[in-house]
């Protein structure tokens, strides 16, 4: 089994979200795509059906998208 993350290296905000990320639980998708520059998250997200959740914050911008049934979550790294 997989040991638990210690509470001061993942610190939750009041929604209950990763703070960095802003992401809870339910807003992450098994399968996850990384694109290199923020603002081609909005640009690869159009080529989705549909963008069920949208976050952004500090400099991470975080979509996810339905694609045939199937959940992709796009992430900035640089």
């Amino acid at each position: 089994m997989a040991e638990r993350i210690a509470e001061s290296e993942l610190i939750i905000n009041d929604r209950g979200a990763a703070y960095h990320l802003d992401l809870r639980p339910d807003e992450l998708a098994l399968d996850v795509i990384t694109v290199g520059d923020p603002d081609r998250v909005g640009e690869v997200s159009k080529l989705f059906d549909n963008v069920e959740v949208k976050r952004s914050h500090r400099e991470f911008v975080t979509h996810t998208v339905i694609l045939v049934k199937s959940d992709f979550r796009w992430y900035p790294l640089g």
